[in-house]
């Protein structure tokens, strides 16, 4: 599309305007370019005349008015070859009103002619073109042209109507050019004020988007040192409950095993229990997860494994409130960790249950959709309950926030976000036609690579365990003990420092394993394995570790370094059992 005419035709002005001119910060490339247009068009205008006066036959004027046009069409191209602006408009302004002069003084007398009004109307011209200054000096100057015509006047050197009659005249051209003058001052001065006030705002402007850059990087800030205070806060208190966690969790299904076939309410209180120890366990593992800095290396996951998994494993949630209806194509596998992926649509499943109130599970649905859009696999978990409350939607994904009074600590969504935001992906939650709509997008693996998550192996796949001699290390002794309750076919000796454990290896005590915790007051389970490697390095190897999260750098660096296992509290007995085979 052509460009509009007044951009095209400032285009064309700009190209007779030197580059050191037009790259100037002040309004000279704009008088320039006015210049420029002046002088041409002044030479049009000039050339008419001459051509005019030829044909009237007035030869003396045409001369006069072919020059006139001569100098200023020469204008542009000297100022573009020189880029002396100011210089060159005096001279043009200089050799027009000479001519004016000329023409009025021997053509037309000493009377108020056209010729006499355009050399008035030359400071008003001077203002737009070099400014108050040099305009100034060009109204004395054709107050002095009017002058000078008028006492030739008197001394009747010229043709004129009468000495009174040509003083009015030349003192109302005096006074047009004053006012002339006094115009052009005036748009100059309210020009400079314009400007002025321009740049004023601009500066108010910047400073104002100063400081909202500013509020925004301090409040950014602090929310950044607001989430950090609590990702400590929620990994010490992960930590606190992780040990009476252990012990009473421990305890439980010892009783259990004990009880045999007890009393119906013997029972359901003790599954009670246990249903508040997982909901615990879930809660912990949130905490930790969210209080947890290091990074999951991203594999490869299928997608509808992960939904199966977390289905099987929130089924006591679904079926009293909503009929789950899966629909889930053949999408390819996902970049991510199978278990993170698992907590994630736990946790939304989890959320889209709650949602809905119990008692009519064949009214309510709770719906799965799978579907790959470009390069992407995005699952979409929907429900039929009542969505969410327009004004908190933008909050439901901040640490700590709940709507569920009394049944949730508000991390679930806030660490499944995290956790996609580890593997490429993104998490949406918005209102659907219905209910709540949760939207995962995760990263397709379009070429199958070597798998990155090795199965665990059976328990039992060693053969049966033989008796061992094991040492628990732990500062709380109730989590040593209901280990020890749950391993009657070894022989376990308890310690609860780690300087009585080194003291107790030193004296000569041998042990098949060592089970060390690896947060304690006066020695932690590094320091414990350090010195093991120095005095015995063949016990530092039958460490076995028992941790509620590695939470500092020492921690994880330790932990990349070592070969020796590391088990999570609560720990699985299963899990310690396993590892005890030989």
């Amino acid at each position: 599309m052509d460009a509009p005419v007044p951009i095209r035709l400032a285009a064309l002005l700009d190209g007779f305007v030197p580059a050191a001119i037009r790259e100037k910060a002040d309004d000279e490339p704009v008088r320039a370019r006015t210049a420029v247009g002046i002088a041409l068009l002044a030479s049009a205008v000039f050339a008419a005349l001459a051509a005019i006066r030829l044909l009237w036959a007035r030869p003396d004027v045409a001369v006069v008015n072919t020059l006139q046009a001569a100098a200023m069409a020469a204008f542009p191209f000297v100022l573009r070859r020189t880029g002396r602006l100011r210089l060159l408009v005096l001279i043009a302004l200089s050799f027009v009103s000479c001519s004016f002069v000329v023409l009025i003084v021997t053509r037309f007398g000493a009377g108020l002619t056209m010729p006499a009004m355009g050399l008035a109307m030359v400071p008003l011209l001077a203002v737009l073109l070099v400014g108050l200054g040099p305009a100034l000096a060009w109204l004395l100057f054709a107050c002095g042209c009017f002058g000078v015509t008028y006492f030739l006047g008197r001394a009747s050197l010229l043709a004129h109507r009468g000495v009174e009659t040509l003083a009015a005249e030349h003192a109302s051209l005096v006074v047009a050019a004053s006012v002339l003058y006094l115009v052009g001052g005036l748009y100059e001065y309210r020009k400079n004020q314009a400007l002025l006030r321009i740049e004023s705002l601009e500066e108010r402007r910047h400073r104002a988007e100063r400081a909202r850059l500013q509020a925004q990087t301090e409040a950014k800030l602090s929310e950044a040192e607001r989430l950090a205070a609590l990702g400590e806060i929620a990994a010490m208190a992960a930590h606190e409950i992780n040990n009476p966690l252990s012990y009473v969790s421990h305890n439980l299904d010892w009783v259990k095993t004990r009880l045999g076939t007890p009393a119906p309410e013997v029972e359901e209180a003790l599954r009670e229990a246990t249903d508040g120890v997982v909901r615990i366990q879930r809660i912990v593992q949130d905490l930790q997860q969210y209080g947890r800095p290091e990074q999951d290396e991203a594999g490869i996951a299928d997608i509808a494994v992960v939904i199966e998994t977390a289905l099987k494993t929130v089924e006591g949630h679904t079926r009293p409130r909503a009929r789950v209806v899966t629909d889930i194509a053949s999408v390819p596998k996902v970049v991510g960790s199978h278990g993170r992926l698992v907590q994630v649509l736990l946790n939304l499943v989890v959320n889209a249950a709650q949602a809905i109130p119990e008692g009519r599970a064949d009214e309510n649905e709770i719906g799965i959709q799978v579907r790959e859009q470009n390069g992407r696999v995005v699952v979409q978990v929907t429900d039929t309950g009542p969505g969410i409350p327009e004004d908190v939607l933008s909050k439901v994904k901040e640490p700590f926030f709940t709507t569920k009074t009394g049944r949730g600590t508000g991390l679930g969504l806030a660490l499944s976000e995290r956790i996609l935001t580890r593997f490429g992906g993104e998490l949406a939650i918005e209102n659907g036609p219905r209910g709540a709509v949760a939207r995962v997008t995760l990263f397709a693996v379009m070429e199958e690579g070597p798998p990155t998550e090795a199965a665990v192996p059976s328990p039992h796949s060693s053969g049966p365990a033989s008796r061992m001699r094991l040492l628990v290390v732990d500062d709380e002794p109730l989590v040593a003990r209901a280990i020890r309750r749950h391993l009657p076919e070894h022989d376990v000796r308890i310690v609860t420092s780690g300087r009585e454990a080194l003291e107790l290896l030193d004296g000569g005590q041998r042990f098949d394993r060592i089970l060390c915790d690896m947060m304690m007051p006066d020695l932690t389970g590094m320091d414990v394995h350090e010195l093991l490697s120095k005095r015995h390095r063949g016990l530092a190897e039958r460490v076995v570790f028992m941790t509620g999260g590695t939470f500092t750098p020492r921690m994880r660096e330790f932990r990349a370094a070592v070969r020796n296992p590391f088990l999570q509290k609560p720990v699985r007995i299963d899990e310690l059992r396993a590892l005890l085979v030989r």
